[in-house]
Order: structure tokens, then sequence, then C-alpha cells
């Protein structure tokens, strides 16, 4: 198991004999080779490693492997890479719609209709049509991919840990990626956020009063016939300097002011309504001169109206890691790591960016 809690994946009667054959990496390449043909060999050497490899990668299969050995390092990285990925900050998953994509062509979304409110249907039974709005934005799948090799000095020492570091170090890889395009096309905002669009508010540091000045901008936007959005902020989206003062609006049960002669409620008018989001890609450290640590966000749930999309190709979320005997010059096992998919703001009345 190698470090991996694989009863998230496996039933139980699976995990009782996995535990029976406990096979090392040596065992599980030699068991390969045997089922291909190879007799006489117990362990993996430095004189017969490439033999080894040859018979568990036979030359049907000379390109990248999916089936018999191949197959299984490949299923078993697949689930130390989808721990790696997963050990990434997923903020971008909170404030994001998913959608799968069928092809790398550039898919247009359409955005809110011009004239969607109900009219009253006629004497003779007429509905009238809406219309859609000429408001769209696009998302388009890219492919981002790495490889590692686990070499003839690992498999020669047996070392399953290397086989462990080369699948985490794929499934962080891909996290780090996507958090990288995603914050990038998020912190590109300043053609999105704008007064025009009624979506930003000047002069508003995080505070429960400021937080009322939010709250009024995005309650005042409007759709495109004139008509208020309708959909209730429900996100604050903050940089790492400001997770205390988020946590503490979101959460205390009182406020007090402490002014002298000042009369006001105790009661946190705010507690519950918001979930705090924390971005370490929007602060000023790793969001580079497009980061802050004093601006924030007010933003829509993204099951009702999404600022921001994700695409994944065939909606495969996870990456994908695939093994095959590596290169002719190369004495080891290669293992790539690639993943497709596209970023892209979407609903600019899905939100409000408020800067200090």
């Amino acid at each position: 198991q190698a470090g991996l809690r694989l009863e998230r994946w496996y039933k139980p009667e699976v995990m009782e004999q996995a535990q029976k054959l406990d096979l090392t990496l040596g065992q599980l390449l030699i068991q390969a080779a045997r089922e291909n043909g190879l007799d006489g060999v117990h362990r993996i050497t430095s004189a017969n490693v490439r033999q080894v490899l040859q018979h568990a990668f036979p030359p049907i299969r000379a390109s990248f492997s999916y089936a018999d050995i191949g197959g299984i390092l490949s299923n078993v990285a697949n689930k130390f890479l989808a721990a790696g990925f997963e050990a990434v900050e997923q903020a971008w998953r909170q404030i994001s719609e998913i959608r799968p994509l069928k092809d790398f062509k550039t898919l247009t979304i359409y955005r809110l209709t011009d004239d969607a409110i109900y009219k009253p249907v006629s004497a003779a039974g007429e509905i009238t049509h809406g219309s859609l709005g000429e408001e769209s934005y696009t998302v388009q799948a890219a492919t981002y991919a790495r490889m590692f090799v686990l070499t003839r000095q690992d498999m020669i020492n047996d070392d399953l840990g290397a086989l462990q570091d080369i699948q985490r170090r794929l499934g962080l890889g891909a996290a780090k990626a996507l958090n990288s395009i995603f914050w990038q096309t998020f912190l590109a905002n300043t053609d999105f956020f704008t007064s025009g669009h009624g979506n930003v508010a000047t002069s508003c540091s995080l505070s429960l009063a400021n937080l009322g000045t939010a709250i009024k901008a995005f309650r005042e936007m409007k759709n495109a016939d004139g008509s208020p959005v309708g959909v209730q902020p429900k996100i604050i989206l903050v940089p790492p300097a400001l997770e205390a003062v988020a946590l503490n609006i979101a959460n205390s049960t009182e406020v007090r002011d402490t002014t002298a002669n000042t009369k006001t409620g105790t009661t946190n008018i705010y507690k519950g309504m918001f979930t705090p989001v924390v971005s370490a890609y929007i602060g000023s450290v790793i969001g580079g001169t497009a980061g802050s640590d004093t601006t924030w966000y007010l933003l829509a749930d993204p099951r009702e109206l999404p600022v921001a999309v994700v695409g994944f190709l065939d909606g495969k979320e996870m990456p994908t890691v695939e093994s095959a005997e590596a290169d002719f010059n190369v004495l080891g096992i290669q293992f790539r790591g690639y993943h497709d998919f596209g970023c892209a703001l979407a609903e600019y009345r899905a939100g409000v960016k408020c800067t200090a």
C-alpha cells in the first residue's frame, strides 16, 4: 500500500486478498515478466533488469501500455496521483461551475437572457418568446502534462517509495498547474469587475460595515432587461491576510462596540450567512502584481450563478497517469501524467470585487 489508504477505492474482500499477496515493486515486475514467458528470475539485478522489463512490457505494447503490468502500475499510480492532487488547495472548486467539454474547440456559453420575465398569455393562448442576450463567455480545454522515470537503480533496490513519490509528484504537479491557470485567469479581471457593471466597491476594506456596502452593491446589480438579478451572495473570497477577519465575521455570535456612551445591538446579523473561502493564489505573495492582501470578493453560490467556470475534457476532473518501459536509451519505467482543462471568468453579476 506504500502509505496510501486504498480502502477508499477497494472493497474489504479485495483488500483482504491484496494483503495476502503483499508484493514489492520487484516482485510485481517479475510476476508480470513470468506471465509473459520469463523463467528462472527471482529478483531484479543489474544483469537482468532489461530482460525483466522487456517481458513485463511485451513488444506488442512497445508504446504506452494499458494492460498487464502497465495497466496495473497505471491503476495504482492513479490512486496515488489522486491523493497528491487532492492535497493541494481546492478553493477554485468552491467558487466555480464545473462543466464537461466534449473536445478542444472553444465552447461559447451565453449569459442570462435579455428578456426572460413571464408575460401575460393572450386570449388566443399565444405565449411570447423570450430572447437570448448577446452577452457570452467562452472556455476552451488545453492539455498540460509531465513525465518522470522510475530508474534502473530504483528497481534493483526494490524501492517502492520511489514509485510512490513519482505518482504523488504527478498529482501535485497537476493540481498546482490547475490552480496557477485558474487564479491567473480569475485575477485578470479588470474588465470584468467594473463600475459600468456595478460589481466593484472601492474604499471597502473587509469589515462588518463594509460587508453591508458590498451586499448592497451585489443586490442592486441588474439583468440586461433592467430587473434585479435576484441571486443571493453566499461566499466571501479572501486572501490569507484576511482569513481571520472573514472567519470572525462569518462565525461570531456577538459584535460589541466599546465606544463610550454608544448603545448598539450585540447580535452579529451576518452570522452563518456567508461561507469564507481562502486562497493563497489571490494574495500578494503568490498572486504577484495582480494579487492583493486587502482585496476581497463577495460571490454567489456557483450552483446558482458562477463567477468562473472550469471545463474538463469528457468531464474527467482528475489527471491521468500512464506507464510504459522507458525509451531504449534509458533503463527504467516511464510515467506520464496529463490533464485536459480550461478556465474562464463567467457571470459578472455573480460577484462584487471590494478594494481597500
